[in-house]
């Protein structure tokens, strides 16, 4: 079973390039949104949510580098650490 097998996205993957995008960055945890924009690899990681107490989830967050959240929100920073770790997230499509 592949990595693509278990990925869910928030809509249907517009066209093969798009593809060969989300397949890179989920082999290399690495945000989907952030590449799109800048073509570039930024690592996922867990952050705690700035507008919803206690939730969590995963994107990035770096200094020259607008905040992308990736994922849906997570209640416990474990569970979104683990859904990083197994890549069983649901990857945002769109900022």
């Amino acid at each position: 079973m592949g990595l693509m097998d278990n990925l869910k996205t928030s809509r249907a993957v517009a066209d093969v390039v798009e593809a060969e995008l989300l397949n890179h960055c989920a082999c290399h945890g690495t945000s989907f949104l952030a590449a799109s924009e800048f073509e570039e690899d930024h690592a996922l990681c867990v952050h705690p949510s700035s507008i919803y107490v206690d939730m969590w989830y995963l994107g990035v967050v770096e200094s020259g580098v607008p905040p992308y959240r990736d994922s849906e929100y997570f209640p416990t920073q474990e569970g979104a650490q683990e859904a990083l770790d197994d890549r069983t997230w649901t990857q945002r499509m769109d900022t």
